[in-house]
């Protein structure tokens, strides 16, 4: 596939998520539609996709495999952790809680709402189901250890996680397709499925523009360019080399090869600002880090995922 093929895939998303800002930022969406939009992507549309794209996946029936998934997911995110909470003091972030929010917006990578469309749409609803089992470590990790980073409690996590309607679409999708291996579903059910799978796409992306604009609001990115330019750096750079190495030399499956190599393109998680601010109150170090990881891989997503594929050799 060549970077034509990519930039049209990749750039039709992008304008999703500034629909999605510019309607939050300049004409003042309320907060009362945000909400609405988020429940029905989470409670309705995700979960429905998860169902289309797991059952009947082929890649997933083996159980041994569709557990590794998960924790690849878990040690893509706590190798960011590590290595973004180690380097911040270098950048000037030695205060306790700018370097733990440093530390979350490094290792909480747009790990959704770009790859899933990148590789549904390259690849194919098989690796695309895979994908979301890696979110799924992803997700464990964001509430747990990420709390943990943020709070210093592990219970609001645990709880946030276990009333997750995902959580349970994705378990009992897995155990459904390795006991009974059944066929995609198809006729109408099929077809309703992969018009609400379409949809939920682009929602999530829309639904994460509302998040970054309202986010932003009220926040400073004064005095942050060292902070923005290391986000750079160290996201879009030190670890998606870190991902590109793992998807040619640590992993054999095919499917992994490609998520790994699709995530290494990914900015900063652009819902990283609401839970931060919600947790910690701070905003500074975390819009700095979102908005410019965002604006470079608006850039340099086509040329990287082009060139990432070819070197994890899928």
């Amino acid at each position: 596939m060549g970077y034509i093929d990519i930039f049209k895939t990749v750039m039709p998303y992008f304008g999703v998520f500034a629909a999605g800002f510019v309607l939050k930022r300049g004409f003042g969406l309320p907060p009362q539609a945000d909400k609405f939009l988020f429940r029905l992507f989470i409670h309705f549309f995700f979960p429905c996709l998860v169902v289309n794209f797991i059952t009947g996946n082929e890649n997933l029936r083996d159980i041994t495999s569709s557990l590794s998934l998960p924790l690849w997911g878990m040690a893509s995110v706590a190798s960011g952790f590590a290595a973004a909470y180690f380097l911040a003091p270098f950048i000037g972030l030695k205060d306790s809680r700018e370097r733990r929010a440093f530390a979350f917006s490094i290792g909480v990578y747009n790990y959704g709402f770009f790859t899933l469309p990148v590789v549904a749409h390259l690849f194919g609803r098989d690796s695309a189901g895979q994908l979301l089992l890696f979110n799924f470590g992803i997700d464990f990790i964001y509430w747990t250890a990420g709390i943990v980073i943020l709070t210093g409690s592990y219970r609001t996590g645990i709880i946030r996680l276990a009333t997750s309607t995902p959580f349970y679409a994705l378990f009992l999708s897995v155990a459904v397709n390795a006991v009974f291996s059944p066929e995609p579903f198809g006729g109408a059910a099929g077809k309703i499925l992969d018009v609400i799978s379409f949809l939920t796409m682009p929602l999530g992306l829309f639904v994460s523009g509302l998040a970054l604009g309202e986010g932003l609001r009220g926040s400073s990115l004064g005095g942050s360019m060292k902070i923005g330019f290391a986000g750079i750096l160290l996201r879009m750079v030190v670890m998606a080399f870190v991902f590109l190495l793992a998807a040619r030399y640590a992993v054999d499956d095919r499917g992994l090869k490609i998520i790994f190599a699709a995530q290494s393109a990914m900015p900063a998680g652009m819902m990283n600002l609401a839970v931060v601010k919600y947790f910690m109150g701070e905003s500074r170090v975390t819009s700095a880090v979102i908005v410019f990881t965002t604006a470079a891989a608006l850039v340099s997503m086509p040329v990287w995922l082009e060139f990432a594929f070819r070197f994890a050799g899928v």
